[in-house]
């Protein structure tokens, strides 16, 4: 139904909601809205035509029912509809009374679509109707003209003679030759149908007995080329002395046309009132859908019972497709055999009616189901069916399945009733799909629900994590200050500052490589490693967590040399946190194995322990971030919990794949990396030399950077080896500071305020001093984008924070040619 709606209402929020719930109902729908007064009054006086009238009760500068007066005034035989957030009953009730249409409550948006299109239907039915009468009033208008004009003619029956004459304008009217006719009354009556013969001769027998002059009738008079043709007439009878009918004068008249238009009418009004039934069916098929709550076979229990007595349906089918994709399978079904439904409950593609609909997703309406011989319906002609609609079930380009109804009362179903049956399975489509789109509305609001909880329990013991350190390195500090730095205290105090430094920056660091896998951002350098180089590493790593706890370590190689196309650093990572979680997680005294093995041309490494285990239902998200499965050991044995994302990030990103498997609590795990194989090798690999720290030559350095602390601390470090150290605190400064010190090297921080590092650098660079001179990036950033950002900036090397001294040293020697 396409339509034209006039929507007064000055809330945005609720006219945008009318729009989508009139869009979902019927997308041919075209709302023109109004806002306020002047605005709605112009839409009345313009000459565009409007199907409907739809307006709020409350407005801001113009009542409802002074809406209503005014739409009553310009567009009388258009429809008004009130839809309100709050219409007690009396107020709803003056409103019909005034001559709104029909009123809608705001909370009950479901009733809205089918109260449009009732009013749309009724208001065209009553046009029809007034267009019908008009016609009818025409066509009697004409009947009189004809009357003058020659479409009437009169006659005389002389009864005792029976003799009847007739005048030619009659003869015209019978469509027989002027002068040809027979003048009798059998002359006649062979002219005319013979049921209106009968019942025509029958009501002047009546009125001779009865004495009654006048006589009026109406037939259908058959002229000599077969066609029918209504006339009136209207005839007098006279009567003798003695109470003997002796005559009978009148006319007949041409009313051909108005009986047409009568029988028009008739058929509008019948038209008129199955679409009432039909609207009314289909309302209560959408309020039996809502009202199921999103229980599939309850929906579809709800839906036939609405149905089944205005159809007189006997069953119902509703199939959806197989999760493996093979065929349907039954949700729900109604009308049959108890103990049958297994047998129906699983369809192949294109098997019997339901097959056939999902796998041409077109709709078959089969009629005298018990006469039929198509293999396809014979699944339900054995119900008793005789008359079958079965139609897809689609949203969108999904299909959702199939619906299909039967009766066994009737062999066929009408025009009206397939109409019904499409747009109830339509209903039925946009209902299952909003219950899906629900449910998994629902599902995921429970997983970020959950993933957040994991989140602030993470950042939680995040907190818990970085602050520990902070009470040693706290203590370590008075104790340097106590003993002035000498001493065993001293050297003790050191070493324990040195490994929370190193705790914490490794905890930043899996954060960083966390966060950088997630956006994709971290580089990966590659190369031509060895199996054996990257498991030495990662053994060395994770040793002194396995040797502290006491346990028994073993690896096992395969036979011949391994080769992998990886990141060293990387790789090594991976299995160093595999290491180190099985340490972590066994109790002590236990066993840890890693086992690698070439298996299908990949490689497959498993560690393998018999510690604490892993409960089943933690499996499946062993491997998520903000996720933990013993906070108590986790807290116990220090870590944030991300090292098995990480591990999975870069797995992933070298192509291959990790599981977990685990018997149970205290039953051990066993981790699993399969890992692609490159090609034959092409030479030896070649091993990692780390270049030995250099002793630093006396050099004049310029350290750059806006956290004070840093920049001083990292100075005081310089002097100590020697070398002569000026310190600045923000781009413009290094900037005055290098022109006026013309230093061999300058440290520079990136992000700065006033003018950042790498800003800096390229106008140092631009003076003519600034040739030899080495500047060195100082910046949290690591990546190798961030590395090629610096050296486009022009500088020569590029650390990341915090710096170790080792590393200071050998940029500084390898800069400086020393």
């Amino acid at each position: 139904m396409t339509a034209t709606i006039l929507h007064l209402e000055d809330s945005d929020l609720d006219a945008d909601l009318i729009a989508q719930r009139l869009a979902r109902t019927n997308p041919e729908f075209e709302l023109v809205r109004a806002v306020g007064r002047a605005d709605f009054l112009a839409r009345l006086e313009a000459d565009r035509a409007f199907d409907l009238i739809l307006s709020d009760h409350q407005l801001p500068d113009l009542d409802g029912l002074e809406a209503l007066a005014l739409a009553r005034v310009r567009r009388p035989d258009v429809p008004f509809v009130f839809v309100s957030g709050a219409l007690g009953e009396e107020r709803a009730v003056e409103t019909l009374k005034l001559g709104a249409t029909d009123y809608v409550l705001k909370n009950r948006p479901e009733r809205l679509g089918p109260a449009i299109e009732r009013a749309i239907e009724e208001a065209r039915a009553r046009a029809e109707g007034r267009r019908a009468e008009r016609a009818v009033r025409e066509a009697n208008e004409r009947l009189a003209l004809a009357l003058s004009a020659g479409r009437s003619g009169v006659f005389d029956w002389l009864i005792p003679e029976g003799r009847v004459v007739w005048s030619p304008e009659l003869e015209d009217l019978y469509g027989v030759p002027r002068g040809s006719f027979e003048g009798t009354y059998a002359s006649w009556e062979a002219r005319v149908e013979p049921d209106d013969a009968a019942r025509v001769g029958a009501q002047v027998r009546r009125c001779v007995a009865e004495r009654a002059e006048d006589v009026e009738y109406e037939f259908r008079a058959v002229r000599p080329d077969g066609s029918r043709r209504w006339l009136a007439g209207k005839a007098k009878l006279l009567f003798a002395p003695g109470g003997e009918a002796v005559r009978m004068v009148g006319i007949n008249a041409d009313i051909h046309d108005r009986k047409q238009l009568e029988e028009q009418l008739r058929a509008g009004e019948e038209s008129l009132r199955h679409q009432n039934v039909r609207l009314s069916l289909l309302a209560d098929a959408a309020e039996a859908l809502l009202a199921a709550d999103s229980d599939p076979v309850q929906m579809m229990a709800d839906l036939f019972a609405a149905l089944a007595p205005a159809l007189a349906l006997s069953h119902y089918f509703n199939y959806a497709p197989a999760a493996d994709g093979s065929g349907l399978e039954l949700v729900a079904c109604g009308g049959v055999p108890s103990g049958t439904a297994d047998a129906i409950r699983r369809l192949d593609s294109g098997q019997a009616l339901c097959g056939l609909v999902a796998s041409t997703r077109k709709a078959v309406i089969a009629s005298d189901i018990q006469s039929s011989e198509d293999p396809r319906a014979q699944l339900v002609k054995g119900f008793g069916v005789r008359a079958y609609a079965c139609h897809p079930l689609i949203a969108g380009d999904r299909l959702l399945g199939t619906l299909s109804f039967g009766t066994n009362t009737r062999d066929r179903f009408s025009d009206g009733d397939v109409d019904v049956l499409r747009t109830v399975c339509h209903y039925a489509a946009m209902a299952k799909e909003r219950a899906r789109l629900a449910a998994q509305a629902t599902e995921r609001a429970e997983r970020l629900k959950e993933q957040d909880r994991r989140k602030d329990e993470f950042l939680a013991l995040l907190a818990h994590e970085l602050r520990n350190p902070l009470a040693p390195l706290r203590n370590g500090l008075q104790v340097l200050r106590l003993t002035e730095g000498r001493g065993d205290a001293a050297k003790r105090a050191r070493e324990m500052m040195e490994r929370q430094l190193t705790h914490t920056v490794r905890l930043i660091d899996d954060l960083l490589d966390v966060s950088r896998i997630s956006r994709n951002k971290l580089d990966l350098r590659r190369s031509r490693v060895s199996l054996a180089e990257v498991l030495e590493s990662a053994a060395e790593t994770a040793r002194p967590l396995i040797e502290e706890a006491g346990h028994e370590f073993a690896i096992e190689l395969p036979p011949a040399p391994v080769f992998l196309d990886a990141d060293l650093t990387r790789l090594a990572q991976v299995f160093s946190n595999l290491l180190t979680n099985s340490a972590k997680y066994t109790p002590p005294g236990g066993r840890i194995g890693l086992r690698a093995e070439v298996r299908d041309g990949a490689l497959v490494v498993t560690v393998r322990d018999n510690g604490l285990g892993i409960p089943p239902d933690y499996l499946p998200r062993i491997f998520d971030m903000f996720s933990q499965a013993d906070r108590v050991v986790e807290r116990a044995s220090g870590g944030l919990g991300i090292g098995l994302a990480l591990v999975k990030g870069l797995v992933e990103m070298h192509g291959g794949n990790v599981t977990a498997a685990s018997d149970g609590p205290d039953q051990g795990s066993a981790f699993t990396v399969s890992l692609p194989l490159p090609g034959a090798p092409t030479g030896d690999a070649q091993p990692l030399g780390v270049p030995a720290p250099a002793k630093a030559r006396p050099r004049r350095v310029l350290v750059v950077d806006d956290n004070r602390d840093a920049a001083e601390s990292l100075a005081m470090l310089l002097e100590l080896l020697g070398n002569e150290v000026h310190v600045g605190h923000d781009g413009l400064e290094a900037i005055e500071l290098a022109e006026q010190l013309r230093p061999d090297v300058i440290l520079m921080d990136v992000g700065m305020p006033r003018l950042n590092g790498l800003e800096a650098t390229a106008q140092i660079r631009t003076r003519p001093w600034a040739a030899p001179v080495v500047i060195i990036a100082l910046t949290g950033w690591g990546q190798e984008s961030d590395r090629e950002r610096t050296r486009q900036a022009g500088c020569n090397a590029h650390l990341v924070k915090p710096v170790q001294l080792t590393d200071l040293e050998r940029v500084l020697s390898g800069a400086m040619g020393t």
